[in-house]
């Protein structure tokens, strides 16, 4: 019996499987592990229980699952409206980095952490203010509700 169910096995493993598409880029489960590492040390401070993470509603990140693992942390979840990229310094950073991260498909043990990581790395610390600058010359702009382009 033992080896029946061994050669079963077998044959399933080696029965030839449908092909799924792979992503290339970040899917929900790398955000989920990015949140979980990201809330490991946030758990140090009791202090922060209950503080919210902010994020935009990318499909990655109002996956129900996402909102299970942030709540059951005791943490709260709050999705921004659509804004003014023109004020938002991350924004233009996440356009930087972005093709880097979704260069090729992730291998088993690179996460989002190290893709990040590595893009944050590429980016001159020059570029980084002028984004800011940026967006502190935008801001009077935006209130006067003047075109930016």
């Amino acid at each position: 019996m033992k080896d029946l169910k061994q050669r079963d096995r077998m044959l399933l493993m080696s029965s030839p499987q449908p092909k799924k598409a792979l992503s290339k880029g970040t899917i929900t489960g790398h955000y989920m592990l990015f949140l979980q590492n990201a809330m490991n040390p946030m758990d140090q401070y009791p202090d922060m229980k209950g503080f919210y993470i902010a994020m935009n509603n990318s499909p990655i990140h109002i996956a129900d699952d996402i909102e299970q693992i942030i709540t059951k942390i005791a943490y709260r979840r709050t999705c921004l409206p659509p804004y003014s990229q023109e004020l938002n310094p991350i924004e233009k950073l996440w356009s930087i980095m972005t093709p880097y991260i979704k260069k090729s498909q992730f291998i088993r043990k690179e996460g989002l952490t190290t893709r990040v990581t590595e893009a944050s790395d590429g980016v001159r610390t020059t570029t980084i203010l002028n984004m800011s600058r940026h967006s502190v010359n935008m801001f009077d702009k935006c209130l006067q509700m003047e075109p930016t382009i």
